[in-house]
């Protein structure tokens, strides 16, 4: 990869990363809401940006949305579940697990070429890394934007860099990727 090619690629992860806090920041603003049906639709800016811009086929990147957007309901009733029991910690490191194992699962089925067991493990233990915000107590819902911004931007470039790792490495070509 020659200096142009590295410079602009270092402008899509930036613009990738501003639109993916952008996401965070939308799915924290559908979270507060608190309507019933909701939990489905939090995920939803963050899953559409991300089989967007790295899914391919373009066919694949329907059921790799729908993926990634139902991670966020079963990582929200993961959460509600150790809650309940009264392992709140554990449950949200949960839920960053199941959330990014999912998502990983998600972008398998988006990009065919990407091994199942590596961006599946990878996202699992970025997004369970990554949910340490969730952990802390923050006042009312005022600490959930800076977390769902942590757990997105870490998540979603993980997935990034899965997708584009064959493109850096010349495997493919340059113009196989949305941006």
């Amino acid at each position: 990869m020659n200096q142009p090619q590295k410079t602009r690629e270092i402008q899509l992860i930036l613009l990738f990363a501003a639109g993916l806090t952008a996401c965070g920041m939308a799915s924290s603003w559908i979270g507060s809401l608190s309507m019933p049906g909701l939990t489905f639709w939090v995920g939803l800016p963050f899953s559409l940006l991300c089989g967007l811009v790295c899914a391919r086929p373009w066919h694949r990147v329907a059921p790799s949305v729908a993926v990634m957007a139902l991670a966020w309901w079963v990582a929200f009733s993961t959460a509600v579940k150790f809650d309940q029991l009264s392992y709140p910690n554990l449950g949200m490191y949960l839920a960053g697990l199941v959330g990014g194992g999912l998502v990983g699962i998600g972008i398998a089925i988006g990009s065919p070429g990407l091994g199942w067991f590596r961006s599946t493990g990878l996202a699992a233990a970025v997004g369970m890394a990554s949910s340490w915000p969730f952990t802390l107590r923050w006042p009312d819902a005022a600490g959930m934007g800076p977390a769902f911004v942590v757990w997105q931007v870490s998540v979603g470039l993980c997935v990034y860099a899965l997708t584009a790792l064959p493109r850096w490495r010349g495997e493919v070509s340059p113009g196989s990727s949305f941006l």
